[in-house]
C-alpha cells in the first residue's frame, strides 16, 4: 500500500480503490446570512453546483433527507462525457453545518463516493466555510493521484463559482433597492 500526504490531504491506494480525506477552508468577506443563503437557496445553488457544459440539468431538495442532482455533458478534452453528481443531505443545521453523502458517475460508471461535512462560522462581515471530505475512488486513472487532485481542485473551482453567484445576488439586490 502506498500513501501520499500533505497538510490537508491524505490518501491511501488499496488493491482496487483509493480512500482518503481532505479538508479545506475559505474565508468569504460576506456575512454568514449571505453565505448560508448561497448554500441553501436552490436558485443560487444551481449557479455554482450545476455541471458546466451542454444539456445541463440541476435539481435540489435542500432539507435533511433531500437530494441534489447535477447532470450534464461536458467535453473538457473535446470528447463528450456524461456527468451525474448526486448529494443526499443527511443533516442540515441552519447557518451551522451541512452533512451529505455524494457520488459522481462518469458515463454511467460510479467513479467516487464521499461523506462531506461543511461547517460555517462567522458574523456580520466575514464567514469561514470549512469543507471536510472522506472519499473512496472506485474507478480511477493510473495511480489515482490526478483523480484525488481533481476532486480537491474541483472544490476550489466551485468556491470561485460560489463567489460569482453571491455577486449576482448582491447585484440583483442593489438593482431592486434602486427601483
Amino acid at each position: 500500500m502506498s500513501s501520499t500526504w500533505n497538510a490537508t490531504t491524505r490518501a491511501a491506494v488499496h488493491e482496487d480503490m483509493i480512500t482518503g480525506e481532505f479538508s479545506a477552508e475559505r474565508a468569504f468577506a460576506r456575512p454568514l446570512s449571505e453565505v448560508w443563503r448561497g448554500y441553501s437557496d436552490p436558485a443560487l445553488r444551481a449557479l455554482w453546483r450545476s455541471v458546466p457544459g451542454s444539456r445541463s440539468r440541476f435539481s435540489v431538495d435542500f432539507r435533511p433527507g433531500g437530494r441534489e442532482v447535477a447532470e450534464g455533458i461536458f467535453a473538457p478534452s473535446g470528447v463528450d462525457e456524461t456527468i451525474v453528481s448526486t448529494a443526499d443531505f443527511l443533516d442540515i443545521v441552519d447557518r451551522d453545518r451541512i452533512v451529505f453523502a455524494s457520488s459522481l458517475r462518469l458515463d454511467g460508471v460510479l467513479r467516487w463516493a464521499s461523506l462531506v461535512t461543511v461547517a460555517f462560522s462567522g458574523g456580520d462581515s466575514t464567514t469561514s466555510v470549512r469543507h471536510t471530505e472522506q472519499f473512496t475512488f472506485l474507478v480511477y486513472d493510473g495511480d489515482g493521484e490526478n483523480d484525488v487532485a481533481h476532486l480537491r481542485g474541483g472544490l476550489n473551482l466551485q468556491w470561485n463559482r460560489f463567489e460569482v453567484a453571491l455577486d449576482s445576488l448582491r447585484a440583483s439586490t442593489s438593482q431592486t433597492v434602486r427601483l
